[in-house]
């Protein structure tokens, strides 16, 4: 299977490879964490390596860190 790079997961805080469970060409992949198993996203921030959410209902589009870094400006 696949990985991604290590990043830091928004649900356990973990530094891993997130699994990719469904490739995607326009879209984001959809990953999962290899250590609490709950689907995570790429955060979109040029740079970043860290993951963002993924919910039944919303997929986030950037990791806590980078949300909090847009709050504050």
């Amino acid at each position: 299977m696949s990985t991604k790079q290590k990043g830091i997961c928004p649900f356990c805080g973990n530094n891993v490879a997130a699994e990719i469970i469904e490739e995607n060409t326009i879209r984001r992949d959809r990953c999962k964490c290899p250590e609490c198993g709950e689907t995570v996203f790429l955060c979109r921030t040029p740079g970043c390596h860290d993951f963002a959410k993924g919910t039944q209902v919303y997929d986030h589009e950037l990791c806590p860190s980078c949300t909090s870094t847009v709050a504050d400006a």
